[in-house]
């Protein structure tokens, strides 16, 4: 108790009671929480595409987990396998949109999404790039940063 109270005398609180959120996850210094994405190809002129719980189809896209240690690349790789079903290939860097993290990369093999929650959605499904934009546009926030990735990745 004694250490309870200096901690919140003093203000230092510990990380998880100032952090609360999804159990493994990984928090940034101001407590929001780290997140990473991939923009998956199908091939160079069409991505692979998840459906969301309320708002169409999206990209994959998830926290980062203490289990990643801390890399960016672990954390793309587990959350393509989660949510797609999807094994990818090498994977590029293309910046950090909106807080979250974002990489592109190949698919290279598809099976059932790892998450059964996702699963329950159904299938991923592959689009156009231009049919990919159209299913991120006109959602506000909640799919900036996807298409801001979808943008990068498909520049040059």
């Amino acid at each position: 108790m004694k250490s309870s109270l200096f901690y919140l005398t003093f203000g230092l609180v510990p990380a998880i009671l100032a952090a609360p959120g999804k159990h493994g996850s990984s928090y940034d210094a101001s407590g929001s929480r780290e997140r990473c994405g991939v923009v998956p190809f199908h091939d160079s002129t069409a991505v692979w595409m998840i459906r969301s719980k309320a708002s169409g189809w999206i990209l994959p896209k998830g926290g980062l987990h203490e289990d990643d240690g801390g890399d960016w690349e672990t954390c793309v790789r587990r959350e393509a396998r989660e949510e797609g079903g999807f094994t990818l290939g090498p994977v590029t860097y293309l910046g950090t949109f909106d807080k979250v993290v974002w990489y592109k990369g190949t698919v290279t093999h598809k099976s059932d999404p790892t998450d059964p929650t996702v699963r329950a959605r159904g299938s991923a499904q592959h689009f156009t790039i231009s049919e990919a934009r159209e299913h991120l546009t006109g959602w506000g926030e909640k799919k900036d940063s996807m298409l801001q990735a979808l943008n990068a990745a498909t520049r040059g």
